[in-house]
């Protein structure tokens, strides 16, 4: 008899906490986002601007924040005299290049450039070249004539320019990036390039460390147009995946103001 009192009274206590619990309710879980939108910090030292930032956000994130894994192309601007010394926060912290790249962690992240002053080189002295009775001037050339790209020409820096107005110039697709640039006054920028062999391939038209105009997708030709104030432009012809074994040329045709 004792035993089947205990066993009714914890049946009863049983019920009792049962009953009392879901009175009060069970605590609700709820799942945060699996891979939240982290911010980006892209800054700079010395003379120059702050990278550029390719994409400017992952899918479903406000412009400037990351998912965690996400690749993070970067492209410094250093002013007139300046070059870049080194990185912080990217794949390659010692690199001189203008290019680098970087990986978004899950937080908070901040990418710097660090740019450092290069004292001008002498000017160059173009001195009288005599022929028998006759004088000949050696003249610089005004412009790059190309015709074929100069490596390496993978960053601003590097670029090769100035171009001529209405050049026709070729490269290989054997890398990302290839770069040039040229001067021009007010009027309309006209660039077409053919033939590039790569995939994913972008012709990007920047004025300073800022994108004005590009053309991309899966075609043959790419064209962009755009109506320039006086300055330096560069052009950045950049492939997704580029296809060293090549020996088939692209054609890029520039003209302007």
């Amino acid at each position: 008899m004792l035993h089947i009192r205990q066993a009714l009274y914890l049946k009863i206590l049983i019920l009792t906490v049962i009953v009392a619990w879901g009175a009060v309710g069970l605590p609700k879980l709820t799942a945060g986002p699996l891979n939240p939108c982290n911010m980006l910090i892209s800054d700079h030292t010395g003379e120059g601007e702050d990278p550029t930032v390719i994409p400017a956000n992952s899918n479903g994130c406000p412009e400037g924040e990351y998912v965690s894994g996400e690749f993070l192309n970067l492209l410094a601007a250093p002013s007139s005299a300046w070059t870049v010394k080194n990185w912080s926060g990217t794949l390659d912290n010692d690199s001189p290049s203008t290019t680098n790249t970087a990986v978004m962690p899950s937080g908070l992240h901040t990418v710097i450039v660090n740019y450092e002053f290069v004292p001008a080189e002498p000017n160059e002295i173009y001195i009288p070249v005599f022929l028998g009775e006759q004088t000949s001037v050696v003249e610089p050339p005004q412009c790059y004539t190309g015709p074929g790209e100069l490596e390496m020409n993978n960053s601003i820096v590097d670029a090769n320019g100035p171009l001529c107005n209405s050049g026709v110039y070729w490269g290989f697709p054997n890398d990302q990036n290839d770069f040039f640039s040229f001067d021009t006054s007010t009027g309309t920028i006209a660039i077409e390039l053919t033939g590039h062999e790569g995939d994913g391939i972008q012709v990007i038209l920047y004025r300073g460390a800022t994108e004005v105009s590009k053309d991309y997708g899966n075609k043959d030709v790419f064209q962009v147009q755009y109506p320039a104030t006086p300055g330096r432009y560069h052009i950045r012809i950049f492939a997704e995946t580029p296809r060293p074994e090549s020996t088939q040329w692209y054609n890029l045709e520039v003209s302007f103001p």
